[in-house]
């Protein structure tokens, strides 16, 4: 049911009752103990598994080929699939008896991703780290922007020797911005960028010449693509950069690839994350959703165990055992990228 004035923007349990947040309202719904231990381990692996498979949805345009020496498509998929499945459990594992405060996830039956510091890529080049800026260090009203501490030098040959990386290796920024105020069908995007300084001509550029230049790249290789709402390299405050000033970001990493021979090597990349809970629902919320149906359809994980009549069902205790929710296909909504 939705609460009165003064629980408004609460979370967490209150007299029997567990409080989040759904669709911009503050719901309080009883806290319901499960009458079948192995159903709720059951619908806890189909949370997680549909947590990470909405990420690879949104996210696919890098990550069905991000992973090195591994085949694009399927093979990409499945290691992505596994490597975030483990990540997940494992961070329920480590609360213990307090796994229901542990975010962030999305219910079954809903279609959008949350950010978490899922693994992207992985690879034999140097990892490069990433972490989220306050609203205050990113001089916003939202906290919109990324920062690498270790570029402070700002050249090409600068950014190199800081991120372990040599000319022609490619960097790809990544994103997760929400839309408006909320993390919920939050927004991808992603910019290529070729530590090649390439002169108007063609020729290339030194690599003494700036990284960035009024506000932008500079010398842009023909091979880069995409644009940042903010990008700048100090001394003080290292890179930094934003695909939208106006709004959060969730999830930011950077993804280095290089070719060689007929093979492409990356690095690996986990996308820094905002705190658990953050926009997301954490996974008390999803079961107390699922404990009172919420009229929503919750697919069953056997095929045929699926009749019924709208949105209600009959049949969401998953009495099949089964563990892998089916992939009811891409968002709605398209991938946004650069």
């Amino acid at each position: 049911m939705k609460t009165g004035f003064w629980l408004k923007g609460g979370k967490g349990k209150l007299a029997g009752a567990t409080v989040y947040q759904q669709n911009g309202e503050t719901v309080m719904r009883e806290v319901v103990s499960p009458s079948n231990p192995q159903t709720e381990g059951q619908m806890i692996q189909r949370i997680i598994m549909l947590t990470v498979m909405k990420a690879y949805s949104k996210m696919k345009d890098i990550c069905d080929h991000s992973f090195e020496g591994v085949k694009k498509g399927q093979p990409t998929m499945a290691t992505f699939m596994s490597l975030n499945a483990g990540l997940l459990r494992n961070n329920l594992q480590q609360a213990g008896e307090e796994f229901t405060e542990v975010g962030n996830f999305t219910p079954l039956g809903q279609r959008f991703m949350v950010a978490n510091a899922y693994q992207v890529s992985r690879g034999s080049l140097p990892q490069i780290d990433c972490v989220l800026l306050t609203a205050a260090q990113s001089e916003s009203t939202v906290s919109s922007k990324v920062k690498v501490a270790e570029v402070v030098q700002n050249t090409y040959q600068g950014v190199c020797d800081a991120l372990g990386l040599q000319r022609g290796d490619q960097l790809t920024f990544l994103t997760v911005t929400g839309r408006g105020s909320q993390q919920v069908d939050p927004v991808f995007k992603y910019t290529r960028i070729i530590l090649d300084p390439t002169n108007p001509d063609g020729s290339q550029a030194a690599m003494t010449s700036a990284f960035v230049a009024e506000g932008a790249i500079n010398l842009p290789s023909v091979r880069n693509e995409g644009t940042f709402a903010f990008i700048s390299v100090t001394a003080e405050g290292g890179l930094v950069f934003s695909h939208d000033v106006t709004k959060k970001v969730y999830g930011a990493g950077i993804i280095a690839s290089r070719k060689q021979g007929e093979n492409w090597l990356r690095s690996n990349c986990f996308l820094a994350s905002t705190p658990t809970g953050d926009g997301g629902y954490i996974m008390g919320d999803c079961l107390a959703m699922l404990e009172s149906n919420n009229g929503m359809y919750i697919p069953n994980a056997q095929y045929l165990n699926n009749a019924g009549q709208g949105t209600g069902s009959g049949t969401n205790s998953n009495s099949g055992g089964g563990t892998t929710p089916p992939d009811d296909g891409p968002d709605n909504q398209p991938t946004d990228g650069d």
